[in-house]
């Protein structure tokens, strides 16, 4: 009985989000092209007027980052004993951790769009337009990104492992900071609403994009007309996939396919590598990164106030706001992964491995769109034709000038399929963790949640389809980071105060541990009384 009462959902928590995703998918497919021309105008509206937030926002993160690489705290130790996983095993999981379908689809995508509407006022398809194509995608996937990941691994390696506290909600992670009342009150429950919508916004940002992305190489790959119908039957079968999953057991096939997903991401790479133009690559990639060097600082200030072109909007300010709704599941999992290891060790790993790993991508993809544009493959009319028609079309037809494109497709549709079906289900299984009543980080979620939040996921994204609009897709990420801005914020915060309470007291003998139980208790006590 007392096993049932814990699997029981969080009512606060489980029906205010369904409600919103309920309210919008029904307005979504009775009125597309309303709900398209709204979400535009939200997205206009933040990107322009919160564009400065954003930018500063991801500057000062990237200066904390640099304080826990060389502040005193660098040589701290996240955990007691030797690190869990190798060394040599920790770096490939980083190096791993962002080779999925997405990628590859950014890599080409933004190098396609940033062709055609350069930065900086350049002419399209002029070689200054190559040069800010190549290098922005490096500066929106480098250490500014992957600096605030780090700073959020580090706050969760540091509860996880210092502290001892298994932490399942947000609100969990700033009690110290709010106190109990308020943590486990009323602002928590709103900060675990904020969190599971910017969540939600940020997963169907990624698979209202991808899902075109999947139909459309089937259609390629087996001949079938590609519409709605078809991106309806790829979308729900996640459904019965991550079903299967949950009620057969099968973790060890997750992990299967995952390591899969990893296989098929460089074997596919590797093939434009040594098939493609790997001369031009490795240059232009070369050059591309001393660019980014030259400009960094600009770049990272840059909202372009007075030409009022729009790029910085469209794109930084975009990549900004969907990383900020997902940076704390991610953290989540960069900081589980690294006990045992220093702070400078966690947040270079990060950047290092994950920028890396994605910078491999971009170098190749990027470069290989930009090498056939240059040998005439696709003219720019053709490519400003290609901008005319959907996003997904058009990456899958500058894929199909691959090398061996009748193989690299079928590839590219089992990766596909297997990266959006993961982030699916792991999407679902924190949707659950956090929406369930008295869950401690090391119980289950209930079953019936997981299928649930599957179904809603899916039908979240048949509605983002059904619009067919990028602009309207990236808006759920952009409109879900504004009050995300609160949580992470709140977060550093109870951070850098748990920090100095553990590890700034150490000079001068006294006992941080204690005086933290002492505090928690004395919350307790009040909320009792």
């Amino acid at each position: 009985m007392e096993e049932k009462q814990k699997r029981k959902v969080e009512a606060i928590l489980f029906y205010p989000p369904l409600i919103l995703l309920a309210a919008f998918c029904l307005w979504a497919v009775n009125d597309a092209e309303k709900a398209g021309a709204v979400l535009q105008k939200v997205y206009y509206f933040v990107t322009n007027t919160l564009g400065w937030v954003f930018q500063w926002y991801y500057v000062l993160a990237f200066l904390l980052f640099l304080y826990f690489v060389c502040g005193p705290y660098a040589h701290k130790k996240l955990g007691e004993g030797p690190p869990e996983f190798s060394t040599l095993t920790w770096w490939g999981m980083m190096f791993t951790a962002g080779t999925s379908l997405g990628v590859m689809f950014w890599a080409t995508m933004e190098t396609f769009w940033d062709l055609q509407f350069p930065a900086m006022g350049a002419q399209p398809f002029s070689p200054e337009a190559a040069r800010w194509a190549l290098s922005y995608p490096l500066f929106h996937w480098g250490p500014l990104c992957w600096g605030i990941y780090a700073v959020f691994a580090v706050a969760f390696a540091f509860m996880f492992f210092v502290q001892k506290q298994n932490v399942v909600r947000p609100s969990s992670a700033c009690e110290s900071l709010l106190g109990t009342r308020l943590a486990k009150g009323w602002l928590g429950r709103v900060i675990d609403i904020i969190f599971l919508i910017g969540l939600i916004g940020g997963i169907s940002t990624s698979t209202g994009i991808l899902a075109p992305v999947i139909g459309e190489l089937f259609s390629k790959v087996f001949g079938f007309e590609h519409n709605i119908r078809l991106d309806s039957i790829i979308i729900f079968s996640w459904i019965f996939v991550v079903a299967a999953t949950v009620y057969t057991g099968v973790n060890k096939g997750i992990k299967i396919l995952s390591d899969i997903r990893v296989y098929l991401g460089f074997a596919v790479l590797l093939l434009l590598l040594f098939f493609g133009p790997t001369s031009f690559i490795l240059n232009s990639f070369t050059d591309s990164v001393g660019h980014l060097a030259q400009n960094f600082v600009m770049m990272s200030f840059n909202l372009d106030p007075h030409a009022k072109g729009g790029f910085p909007q469209n794109w930084t300010i975009f990549y900004w706001a969907w990383i900020i709704c997902l940076c704390l599941p991610a953290g989540l999992y960069y900081g589980r992964i690294s006990k045992g290891r220093t702070v400078r060790e966690l947040v270079t790993g990060v950047l290092i491995g994950c920028m890396g790993g994605s910078w491999i991508f971009f170098a190749v993809f990027a470069n290989y769109l930009l090498d056939i544009v240059n040998k005439g493959v696709f003219t720019p009319e053709q490519l400003t034709a290609l901008g005319q028609i959907s996003s997904h079309e058009a990456v899958v037809k500058i894929w199909s000038t691959m090398p061996f494109a009748g193989i690299t497709l079928v590839v590219f549709f089992i990766l596909a399929y297997i990266s959006n079906w993961t982030l699916v289900n792991g999407a679902v299984y924190t949707i659950s963790m956090v929406s369930t009543k008295e869950l401690t980080g090391e119980e289950e979620p209930p079953k019936w949640s997981r299928v649930f939040w599957s179904v809603a996921l899916c039908c979240l994204t048949l509605a983002l389809v059904n619009i067919g609009q990028l602009k309207a897709v990236q808006t759920m990420t952009v409109a879900a980071s504004v009050p995300m801005l609160f949580v992470t914020t709140t977060i550093i915060l109870t951070m850098m105060k748990d920090l100095r309470r553990e590890w700034g007291s150490e000079q001068i003998g006294r006992n941080p541990q204690l005086e933290r139980q002492s505090a928690l208790t004395v919350d307790q006590e009040k909320v009792q009384a």
